[in-house]
């Protein structure tokens, strides 16, 4: 969890259009798409560099972090499973 924190970095709202044009369109959790801006009364957005994602809510980049970790276990679950218990 400390690593998927320290890649996760708050913007100001003045960046918000150019972080969306360097984004491709299918990593941006946003509650509203169309078009795509942040909510009234927002200060900024959440940019998550390990997965290249814009999203207007912390949660939306904490669950992608925990999915992918959960994916990372799940795989080594499966490693150690196939060494030490062959059938």
């Amino acid at each position: 969890m400390i690593l998927i924190r320290a890649l996760r970095l708050w913007f100001h709202t003045d960046t918000f259009q150019a972080a969306l044009m360097q984004t491709p369109e299918n990593h941006w959790c946003l509650k509203r798409r169309e078009p795509p801006r942040l909510p009234p009364g927002v200060d900024g957005y959440y940019y998550n560099f390990a997965t290249d994602t814009v999203a207007d809510d912390v949660s939306y980049i904490l669950l992608l972090g925990e999915l992918n970790c959960m994916k990372l276990y799940e795989s080594w679950l499966v490693v150690w499973n196939i060494v030490y218990f062959p059938q």
